[in-house]
Parts: C-alpha cells; sequence; structure tokens
C-alpha cells in the first residue's frame, strides 16, 4: 500500500512539471499582449513596442515581455530625439499568489533587467513628460491612491485588469539612464550600472527608493523614504544621496543658448554628499558637503582656466519648490590659497535667477588663489597679498547686479596680466585707465569701499590707499581716492552720469608734493609737483583715445618747486630753440627753481596761459597750445639769460640776455 501511495504521489509530481513546463507557453497571450501594448501606450502617452510575452508559474506566477520599448514624444513632435525612451530586454512581471487562486491580477514585482533609459532635460520633455502622463487619473474605479505625487504614484492610472499590491517592489537590475540637454553641459550625462529597489506602499503608508551605481565614474548611492503622515497632510520626504570618487575629466560646459563650447574640464575628481527632509509641496531642509580635488578645466584654444583648483564646501539651508528659492542659513567655501567664503542669504531660481548673499571673505595668498584661476590673470593681472572683508551680491548676475564690497588689505602687490609678458612694461597709467574703463562700462551696481595700507602698481606704490566709491545705475561716483604717493599726496574725486546720448563725466584732482614720474614716466621734469585740475568731458562709445581727448575740458595750475630738468627725448625738443641763442638744449638739464603751468582745456587742446620756468641763470615765460590728439605742441615766449656755469646774476638780480623763442612739432607720444 505504501509502495503505491507513492508510485500515486510521483505520478501525480509528475503530471504538474510537465503542466508546469507546458501549459504556460500553451496559454493564449497573443490577445493579453495586444492589449497589453495598447494599455501601455495609453498610460504613457507614447508609442510602445513589445517582441514577445510569456507567463511563468516557479519561481512564483509572472508575465514575462521581451524587448520592450518605449518611447514618449512631446506634445506636436513627430520626429527627432523622443523626450523619454526606454529598451528593456526583459521585464518581469510578478504577480500575488493568493490574489491570483481568486482570479485577480495583482501585480507585487516588477523587474527591470539591463533596461536602458534616455531623457532630455526641458520643461516640457524628458521625464517631466512621462510623469506628467502617468499622472494623469485614468477612469477606472476602485484603484488604490498611492502616496506622493511623483511618477509611480497614480494608481488610478493602472490597466483597469491590473491591480496593484501593497508594498508593490519596482526592480531595476544593471540599468543605464542617459539624460541629455543639461544646462551649461556640453554632453550627457550617463548613470551605468544602475540597481535598486523602488517600494509603494498604499495610501497612509510610504514608498522607498534604494539603489545605486556609477556616475561620472565615481559610485552613486541614493535612499529615499517618503510618506503621507495624513490622509490629508503632504508626504514627508527623507533622502541621502551620496557621489563619491566621481572622475570629472571629460566634462564639457557649453553656453545655456546651445552655442560653441567653452570649456572642458581635462582633470580632476570630486565626491557629493546631499540630505533633505520635509514636504513635498512646501519645502526642504537640506544638507551638503561638496568638494573637488586637482580640478583643470581649459577653453576650446587649450587656454587654462583651472588649474590644479581643489576646493570644498559646506552648507546647511532650506529649498522651497513652489516658491522656487534657496534659504542659505550656512554655508562655508575653502579655495586655495587659504581662502575662505562664508555665506549666507537667498538664491531664487525659479524664472529669472536672483541671489541675495552676503559673503564674508578671507583670502591669506591671492596669489596662489589666482594662480589656480589663471584666466583672471589673464584678464585682470594678478595681485600678491592677504585681503579680508565683505562682498554682497543682489540682483541677476547677468543684469544689473548689485555688488557691494567691503575689503582692507594691509599690503597687496599688482602684476600686470599675463597675457602681457613680453610686451611693453607695466604702466599705472595704462593699468587705472583699464580700471576706469571697466567701471564705467560694466551692467552692474554697487559700493566698492577699500583701505589699503600699501599697494604697488607696477613702477609705483600708493600707501593709505581708501576709495569709496559708488556705481548706479546710470552714475559712477568716486566720492573719494586719496593715498600718499612718493612722499606726497593724491585726491581724486570723480561722477560720470551716462543719462545722455554721450556719457558725461566730471573730477577734481588734487596733488601734494607728488612725483609724477611713476604716473607719465616721460614727464621731462622731476621734483614734488603740487596743484589742482578740475576736469570733465563725455565718454564716446566709439572713436578710441583720440575722441575722447576731444571731449576734454577743464582748467586748473600745476607746480614744480625746487626741481630739474631730465635730460630725454622730450626735454631735448622742448629746448629745440636753444641753438638760436647760441645754447644747446642739453644747458637747460639741471635744477630749477620754479616751474608754473596754468592750464586750461577745451576742444581737444590744452591751452597754456603764462607758464613760467626759473633757474639759476634763466626765466623763461610765455603762452603755448597743445592738440592733444594729434600731440601737435607750440610754445611762444621770451627768456632772460645769462650763461650756464656763470656764478649767480649780474647787481640788481637783471640777466644780461634776453631773446625770443618758438617751439613748434610734434610732441613725443607719453608712453
Amino acid at each position: 500500500m505504501r509502495r503505491k501511495t507513492l508510485i500515486i504521489a510521483a505520478a501525480v509530481l509528475a503530471v504538474l512539471v510537465l503542466l508546469l513546463a507546458v501549459v504556460p507557453p500553451l496559454l493564449p497571450l497573443t490577445a493579453v499582449k495586444v492589449g497589453l501594448a495598447g494599455d501601455l501606450e495609453r498610460l504613457a502617452g507614447g508609442r510602445v513596442r513589445l517582441a514577445a510575452l510569456h507567463f511563468r508559474l516557479l519561481p512564483r506566477p509572472a508575465f514575462v515581455l521581451d524587448d520592450l520599448a518605449v518611447e514618449v514624444r512631446e506634445p506636436g513632435v513627430l520626429a527627432g530625439e523622443p523626450a523619454f525612451s526606454c529598451r528593456c530586454p526583459r521585464v518581469v512581471a510578478g504577480l500575488a499568489v493568493t490574489e491570483l487562486l481568486r482570479g485577480r491580477f495583482t501585480l507585487a514585482v516588477l523587474r527591470l533587467e539591463a533596461p536602458r533609459f534616455a531623457s532630455r532635460w526641458g520643461a516640457a520633455g524628458g521625464w517631466r513628460a512621462l510623469g506628467a502622463r502617468l499622472a494623469e487619473p485614468a477612469p477606472a474605479a476602485g484603484a488604490e491612491e498611492l502616496p506622493g505625487d511623483s511618477l509611480m504614484t497614480a494608481g488610478g492610472s493602472a490597466p483597469p485588469w491590473l491591480r496593484l499590491a501593497r508594498g508593490l517592489r519596482l526592480r531595476v537590475a544593471d540599468g543605464h539612464w542617459r539624460l541629455t540637454g543639461l544646462p551649461w553641459l556640453a554632453g550627457d550625462l550617463e548613470l551605468r550600472c544602475w540597481s535598486g529597489v523602488y517600494r509603494l506602499e498604499p495610501a497612509g503608508g510610504g514608498s522607498l527608493l534604494r539603489g545605486g551605481g556609477e556616475l561620472l565614474g565615481g559610485r552613486l548611492e541614493a535612499r529615499f523614504f517618503w510618506h503621507r503622515p495624513e490622509p490629508a497632510a503632504a508626504l514627508q520626504l527623507d533622502g541621502r544621496l551620496r557621489l563619491t570618487g566621481a572622475v570629472l575629466r571629460g566634462l564639457r560646459l557649453a553656453a545655456a543658448d546651445s552655442g560653441p563650447e567653452r570649456l572642458a574640464v581635462v582633470q580632476g575628481t570630486g565626491d557629493l554628499l546631499l540630505e533633505l527632509n520635509g514636504r513635498l509641496g512646501e519645502g526642504f531642509s537640506l544638507h551638503w558637503r561638496a568638494g573637488v580635488e586637482n580640478l583643470g578645466a581649459a577653453d576650446h584654444q587649450g587656454n587654462p582656466w583651472l588649474t590644479g583648483f581643489t576646493a570644498a564646501s559646506a552648507a546647511t539651508g532650506y529649498l522651497a519648490f513652489r516658491e522656487g528659492y534657496l534659504n542659505l542659513k550656512s554655508a562655508r567655501l575653502d579655495l586655495p590659497g587659504d581662502a575662505t567664503v562664508f555665506s549666507r542669504g537667498l538664491i531664487r531660481y525659479r524664472g529669472r535667477l536672483f541671489t541675495d548673499l552676503l559673503n564674508q571673505v578671507r583670502v591669506e595668498r591671492l596669489e596662489a588663489l589666482l594662480a589656480a584661476v589663471p584666466v583672471l590673470g589673464r584678464r585682470f593681472g594678478v595681485l600678491d597679498g592677504a585681503c579680508a572683508g565683505e562682498v554682497n551680491l543682489v540682483g541677476n548676475l547677468e543684469v544689473n547686479p548689485v555688488v557691494r564690497v567691503r575689503l582692507t588689505a594691509d599690503r597687496l602687490a599688482y602684476r600686470r596680466p599675463l597675457a602681457a609678458a613680453g610686451g611693453p612694461p607695466c604702466s599705472p597709467r595704462q593699468t587705472l585707465g583699464g580700471l576706469f574703463a571697466a567701471a564705467t562700462g560694466g551692467n552692474f551696481l554697487g559700493e566698492v569701499n577699500l583701505e589699503i595700507g600699501r599697494l604697488d602698481l607696477c613702477t609705483a606704490s600708493l600707501r593709505q590707499l581708501t576709495l569709496k566709491a559708488r556705481k548706479r545705475l546710470n552714475q559712477l561716483l568716486v566720492e573719494r581716492l586719496a593715498a600718499a604717493v612718493d612722499g606726497g599726496k593724491l585726491r581724486v574725486s570723480l561722477a560720470v552720469d551716462d543719462l545722455l546720448a554721450q556719457p558725461h563725466w566730471n573730477g577734481s584732482l588734487v596733488l601734494e608734493k607728488m612725483d609724477p614720474l611713476w604716473l607719465l614716466p616721460a614727464w621731462p621734469f622731476a621734483g614734488p609737483l603740487s596743484g589742482s585740475l578740475v576736469l570733465e568731458g563725455d565718454l564716446p562709445a566709439a572713436g578710441g583715445r583720440d575722441a575722447w581727448l576731444r571731449t576734454l575740458q577743464g582748467s586748473g595750475s600745476l607746480t614744480v618747486d625746487r626741481g630739474r630738468v631730465r635730460p630725454g627725448k622730450m626735454s631735448r625738443f622742448l629746448f629745440s630753440f636753444a641753438p638760436r641763442l647760441g645754447l644747446r638744449a642739453g644747458d637747460f638739464t639741471g635744477p630749477f627753481t620754479r616751474l608754473q603751468l596754468p592750464v586750461r582745456l577745451g576742444g581737444g587742446r590744452c591751452y597754456l596761459r603764462g607758464f613760467s620756468l626759473r633757474g639759476p641763470w634763466y626765466r623763461l615765460r610765455g603762452d603755448g597750445t597743445w592738440n592733444l590728439a594729434g600731440r601737435q605742441l607750440q610754445l611762444r615766449g621770451t627768456i632772460d639769460y645769462g650763461r650756464p656755469g656763470t656764478a649767480g646774476r649780474p647787481a640788481g638780480g637783471r640777466l644780461p640776455h634776453r631773446g625770443q623763442f618758438v617751439v613748434r612739432g610734434s610732441l613725443p607720444a607719453l608712453p
């Protein structure tokens, strides 16, 4: 009897095995396949292709889909790359056994093996288009509502013959995701070998996304959990995203309008940690840590932008999706050169980017920071030294930003831009002119307050430098620029108003016993220069330096006491009348008692009315004009003189000789 029972059991088992092997492939799934493809197309709002559909019983009842392809396009777009696409060689849809015994298809596990996703970034493209389709409620009634307003949360969108089980799990094995059209990124961003689990719970429960993969050559790990504390409450989200060992080499950054490539990252690694906690639709508290090591980048011509750039950042803040802003409560950025920036404030990203950030800055070695960012050195030159202060940025950085700067430094040294290496010597006059042009031509608004103990500017040194200036929408106002220069003092005030078609400026220059040679190396006189000038003019949009000189107007007086004539090309030109008097131009080279230059400027000319030069054996007086644009000089006057080397003047102080002099010609150019 026992043997007979075993034989019967073995026969039944053999029959069951035979049924499991033979019956599922014999099921008529052709109609089911066509209906499933149609349901998926209506669900996704795109095209769905399915090569084959099978049903299996072991290890658990499941539908098996072969070569699934999904394409979702933006409305009205029939050609080109789809907004979202998925290619999956095998999809296993596991069914709940207990529900299947009741005659119901209830999806419990959905497994995607080696899928390849692709999506485009954009307002209507990519995952946004697919998410909008899946979030549309289907006409089916009685479907369970899943928590959340995301891709997999609209349970009513399921086909009417399919239910979603409590605790539905979506498994992805060795997936690949390609995201195109990212702002400022010329290439695609790819997430490789991604494997994870997405667990869904009915209303009142929660959902969990957990997984990891390779991004930028590093390891990406993600864990997000969200649930609805109350039926009518917003979803509560807790998330953590970590990227370690990312290789940044190969990233190519481009303009926002998909223009030509701007720069490419040639080396560097990075890490990122991001943690979120909050409610969907309301906002999230966030914390992040990020850093880059040995970052290098160059433009399309090979010019380096960054070299060996290493930085680290840590911040906490609040991110509001609905209002579209990020409130930085505390942020720290460590940069090369022992530079540290502490920031707090607001960044509004919805619509036009808007910032209101207060940055406390401290830099111990400016030269090291600028060496890591050589593009700044090529454009603006290099500063050596240390500084500290505050920088406040308000507004859009491309459209009239407001910049408020307050910095102090003990000593700074300026070196000319690296691109000028091998060119003419660094000129303080050209450097100051470049800074003035940048200040008047920029579209920024702001205030600048600088206090520098010593500024070495090319061949000159400015000590106890203070600068207080404001830049408004239509006005640049330098309230105070004062410094000690070579034993003397320099003070400048300036106002530029561009309300008119030709921007107009006016200002004053006050000199107290300063040596002007650092500003005008070709100036033919040496000695302490004192005086003041009141100047004004227009800043033409075109025409260059000559057009600017033609608009120059002003007046003033300059005096040099107990100076000397410097031998040189310009001094020989000024005293070219000497041979007519039986003298040489070099006979005037030497000390003099006083030089006085009353100046009036207008119409592109400089008028010298009643200038005088007094020396130990001569006295020169006259008038003249100087064409500023063409550098044509005319001087006319009288000279009372003795002979060089004579001991003083005759009794009564009268010089024995008098003559007339005329000087005409092209004045050598001032460097």
